[in-house]
């Protein structure tokens, strides 16, 4: 059994999250093509017991093909909350666009939060892309089908800059601590290569020695 299924984009029409086309727009594309099935059948005839019958006639007349038209018509209004919830369940995400980005993360530093802060708000823009990308790129609604992937992509780029944002502060952290081993090992190197004189600079070899093993 084919079922007939109108595809409808869900994407940001700012400051809401809408549908394209509109759902008007994809009940009058069922409507028409609905006649159109019916009309398609205007043509047909068959001749049984030397009588010519109609067969669009005959379709037009049947109380279930009626029934069913009629039931089309406002087939779009009885999904519509099943749509609606759909979207709704967008509306977790509007924060990534709605805040502001750079007023909200400058103010998050100035209260001096420390790495292990900074790193739970990395981890939990990280869960949150994860959840995005893990919302079906089709969402089924009756004759109608969701297609989530535009949302889907710019809600992932939305939390992809505020993890960036975040993300930015410990890679500095840990680029200073790079820098500073680096930085460590070139002493510790240089004081090695020093030529051993006296007593004080073999136990300052020595010490140096341990530190570098602990």
């Amino acid at each position: 059994l084919t079922y007939l299924q109108f595809e409808i984009e869900v994407n940001f029409n700012i400051p809401v999250i809408a549908v394209n086309p509109t759902l008007n727009t994809a009940q009058t594309a069922i409507n028409e093509v609905a006649v159109a099935v019916v009309e398609s059948s205007r043509d047909v005839t068959w001749v049984e017991r030397d009588r010519v019958y109609d067969f669009h006639d005959r379709i037009a007349m049947d109380t279930e093909v009626t029934d069913m038209l009629n039931q089309l018509t406002h087939i779009v209004q009885d999904v519509e909350p099943v749509i609606n919830k759909h979207l709704f369940h967008f509306s977790y995400y509007d924060f990534l666009w709605r805040d502001d980005l750079h007023g909200n993360f400058k103010e998050f530093m100035q209260s001096d939060p420390g790495m292990f802060a900074i790193k739970r708000e990395v981890e939990r823009y990280l869960y949150i892309e994860k959840k995005v990308l893990a919302i079906p790129g089709e969402l089924p609604a009756g004759p109608i089908c969701l297609k989530t992937d535009p949302i889907k992509d710019a809600l992932h780029g939305f939390a992809m800059q505020w993890k960036s944002h975040f993300a930015s502060v410990l890679h500095e952290e840990a680029k200073k601590k790079l820098d500073g081993a680096v930085l460590y090992r070139s002493n510790v190197r240089n004081r090695l290569e020093l030529d051993v004189i006296t007593l004080d600079q073999l136990n300052s070899a020595l010490h140096l020695l341990a530190e570098v093993r602990v």
